[in-house]
């Protein structure tokens, strides 16, 4: 991957990727700078978003790599893109209730967790959704 972006650092995808790959190694800690790692995916996601505005999954990472530097009201605003931008993305969806339990709204957090839920109930992810409902209760 980041060959890949060194050869091209303007494909979106890529970047995309980078920048999950590195909120995933902050938030489970697999590195020993998990504040650099959240860092680098916050400004990975944004380049993303940048490239590819049309782009739910864009909108989706960049929203969540927001969480570990706990810049709320902008990863309320890019999920709530993610999700205008497909209503069916249940990824998107699912991650805007979670940042509504974090922010205490928890029954819209509840309900749209309901919503990620019918959208893909085969989600291996799933998970998430079901600790937002406790995080809500």
């Amino acid at each position: 991957m980041e060959r890949a972006s060194a050869i091209d650092p303007e494909i979106a995808e890529v970047n995309m990727i980078l920048s999950l790959i590195n909120h995933h190694i902050a938030i489970m800690g697999f590195g020993p700078d998990t504040q650099s790692a959240m860092e680098t995916a916050y400004v990975l996601a944004r380049r993303v978003a940048q490239l590819d505005d049309r782009n739910e999954y864009a909108h989706w990472a960049l929203g969540i790599s927001c969480w570990g530097l706990f810049k709320y009201e902008e990863s309320l605003a890019t999920l709530e893109r993610a999700v205008a931008l497909n209503p069916n993305c249940s990824l998107a969806d699912g991650s805007l209730g979670t940042l509504l339990g974090i922010l205490g709204r928890s029954e819209e957090a509840i309900a749209n967790q309901e919503t990620a839920i019918r959208a893909n109930p085969l989600d291996p992810s799933i998970f998430f959704r079901r600790s937002t409902f406790a995080l809500g209760h």
